[in-house]
């Protein structure tokens, strides 16, 4: 698939805002550990933010592999 028109560009920008800011990009740049993952996990799926999210989330192992690509 394809990003839609004009995303490649936000994406840039966004990009270029978070290099500027200095803001981490990646859990690990926050502190976490890989080892910590599964536990966030677990946490979070119940969580009520999980539930309205716009994508719905199939479960434990597909937001543990979200947390991964995110670390």
């Amino acid at each position: 698939s394809h990003p839609a028109p004009g995303a490649e560009e936000a994406i840039a920008r966004v990009e270029t805002l978070l290099d500027t800011l200095g803001l981490p990009r990646r859990l690990r740049d926050l502190g976490v550990s890989s080892s910590a993952l599964p536990d966030v996990a677990g946490k979070a799926i119940g969580d009520w933010f999980l539930q309205r999210n716009p994508r719905p989330v199939q479960g434990l192992a597909e937001l543990q592999a979200v947390l991964e690509a995110a670390w």
